[in-house]
């Protein structure tokens, strides 16, 4: 059943994004491509979190993925904690281009999904909704928690994203997108790193508002 969903989902999306391919090309106003900073500039610390490594995408899902620009690190604590950071940033969804979702990526790198929700996360001013997705190989589990950043809108739903970006070029002439994702290996417990997660989330959500313009 759950690959029939994440087929049926995947192939919405698609339809999403054909239709929105369609509406965008007759559209005749300019886009506004904001003056985003390379994310490369992105805090090394965040909050009592410190960047330990970085990694770069391999080829093959970069051709794939076809962000305009992205960061892979790793952020530990003094106390040892780690989570891993991925941000995926597009300045324009009119060619077509847009995140993929965690859902359908893990599962095909061979994570399969044990729970799916959604949360609000408190962050100053107001909750934010957030995907909670946990998968697991062999013996590993990973609590994966991100969600989609449009200017200062955010959402946990790719479609919900998606249809919301034709408003955004509408009011504000842009379309650009970014997807936040946290993944926190589970080596205790899974509200451990289900903690480790939101916390991180609830340091890096000002930094990344900051950040896109």
């Amino acid at each position: 059943m759950s690959k029939f969903l994440r087929a049926r989902s995947a192939q919405l999306a698609t339809v999403v994004l054909l239709l929105q391919a369609g509406v965008y090309y007759s559209i005749s106003r300019t886009e506004v491509i904001p003056p985003t900073a390379p994310w490369s500039e992105f805090p090394s610390q965040v909050g009592k979190w410190n960047e330990t490594a970085e990694s770069a995408i391999d080829a093959e899902s970069l051709a794939k993925l076809q962000p305009d620009d992205y960061i892979d690190r790793t952020y530990d604590t003094p106390g040892g904690a780690r989570v891993h950071l991925f941000i995926a940033y597009f300045k324009t969804q009119r060619k077509g281009l847009a995140p993929h979702s965690p859902k359908a990526c893990l599962p095909g790198a061979g994570w399969a999904p044990v729970s799916s929700d959604v949360i609000n996360l408190p962050v100053p001013g107001h909750p934010i909704p957030v995907n909670l997705f946990l998968v697991e190989k062999q013996q590993a589990q990973m609590q994966t928690l991100y969600w989609y950043q449009q200017e200062k809108e955010s959402y946990a739903g790719e479609l919900t994203a998606q249809f919301h970006a034709l408003p955004q070029l509408l009011a504000h002439g842009r379309t650009d997108i970014a997807i936040v994702r946290i993944i926190v290996p589970v080596t205790s417990t899974v509200e451990i790193a289900r903690n480790a997660a939101e916390r991180f989330a609830l340091d890096a959500y000002p930094l990344i508002l900051a950040h896109i313009p």
